[in-house]
């Protein structure tokens, strides 16, 4: 799991929840495409949001490539960590058992 989708996709490939930012790569290469084809045998997923993430089931996935953000540079952990504890009390990680259980596949 990371971030920088944009550094996985092409130069001319709209982003999916920017559709006007395109890919940073002028190789041609979409590297989350050739993840899609090297697992296309077993039940693998690529997830780049939330929503995705929480859909994912640990018992039937195999596989799992997913970025959160078009860039690195505009989600700093240390930040967002900090403003969790001050206005919560605690850490939110989303659902810390499904990313245990995937970091066992």
């Amino acid at each position: 799991m990371g971030g920088g989708r944009r550094y996985f996709t092409r130069v001319d490939q709209a982003d999916l929840e920017y559709p006007d930012r395109n890919g940073y790569r002028k190789d041609g290469q979409d590297l989350v495409e050739e993840w899609i084809s090297r697992y296309n045998d077993l039940e693998a997923k690529y997830v780049w949001n939330q929503t995705g993430f929480d859909e994912v089931d640990t018992e039937t996935t195999d596989k799992l490539f997913g970025t959160r953000r078009e860039t690195t540079g505009e989600c700093d952990l240390r930040e967002n960590f900090k403003t969790a504890q001050l206005e919560t009390g605690e850490y939110k990680f989303g659902n810390t058992k499904q990313k245990l259980d995937l970091l066992e596949l």
